[in-house]
């Protein structure tokens, strides 16, 4: 009964120290998402500035002739 009792509270450790490794992975996940989010909206930024100035660039170069 004695041995059973410390499987049991041997498996419970380990269940939680599962429990605590899951969670530190689950939060670096979301520390990567929000990363990748913040980079593709960066470059979704960089993209527009660069359209407008391709546009810019051609309405002058229209005037100019």
């Amino acid at each position: 009964m004695q041995e059973q009792m410390g499987n049991v509270s041997k498996e419970i450790k380990t269940l939680r120290r599962n429990k605590n490794e899951i969670l530190e992975i689950k939060n670096t996940i979301t520390e990567m998402k929000n990363a990748f989010d913040r980079l593709i909206s960066r470059l979704d930024t960089a993209e527009e500035s660069i359209s407008e100035l391709e546009d810019t660039s051609i309405e002058t170069s229209e005037t100019e002739k």
